[in-house]
Order: structure tokens, then sequence, then C-alpha cells
């Protein structure tokens, strides 16, 4: 799954974060990195309790789920997005967790393929014509 993130800025969870204009990841992100902002955009703007965020992308990596670390790696994407022109992209929800920057726009891109069978269909579609 590729995100664009307020049509500048494209996350890969696999590659990282880069301007939408660059083949190459500009800033590279941890497994728990990646998870976070994975989670937070899957959100889609509600907000994602702290324990969530540990127990989906912690526990699934098989780290330890810490607090102090959860804010580290919330920091860091802050700063990495920010870096690339994103401002405000994750919001603090005070007691409950994160949620998207009302500002934030994400759009989700799948590389989706046709099946085989389709192009021999449309081929003999157009040869009807």
């Amino acid at each position: 799954m590729e995100y664009i993130i307020n049509d500048s800025v494209i996350f890969k969870e696999t590659e990282g974060l880069r301007y939408k204009d660059q083949a190459h990841s500009a800033i590279q992100l941890s497994v728990l990195q990646s998870g976070v902002l994975a989670e937070i955009i899957k959100a889609q703007g509600e907000p994602i309790h702290r324990d969530v965020l540990l127990s989906i992308v912690w526990e699934k990596n098989r780290f330890p789920p810490s607090n102090h670390s959860l804010n580290h790696n919330v920091a860091f994407l802050r700063n990495s997005l920010k870096e690339l022109g994103v401002n405000d992209a994750i919001v603090t929800v005070y007691r409950l967790g994160f949620k998207l920057g009302e500002m934030i726009h994400v759009n989700h891109q799948d590389v989706i393929l046709p099946p085989d069978d389709s192009i021999g269909e449309n081929e003999e579609h157009s040869s009807d014509d």
C-alpha cells in the first residue's frame, strides 16, 4: 500500500517517506515507525488509542510495549514529516492517543493488475466493432 500525504509526500511501509517526485526514499523508517504511521493513517482522522498502537505495532513485531518508545517514535515521525513539508501531521489526543491532523489529506494507492483473461476479452470486444 502506498499513501500520498497532502499530495506531496509518499509513504510506503517497506520503503519509508519520500517526496512525490523522487524515486528513492528521503527518510528511512524503522518497522515501529512505519507501523505507527500506517495505523494512524488507517484510522482516517479518528483518534487511535496508545494501547491499541502498542498492541498492534509493538506486539506484532515482538517488541516489548513501551510508552516511552511510542512517544519517541511519534516524535521522530512528526519531525520527519515536518522536514518534508508536512506540518502538524500527527496530533496528540489528550489521555487517549494520536490522530492525523485536521489539515492532513491522505490518498491510498494500490497497484492492481488486471486478470490475465481480461486482456483477451478486451481484444475480442474491440475486434467485433
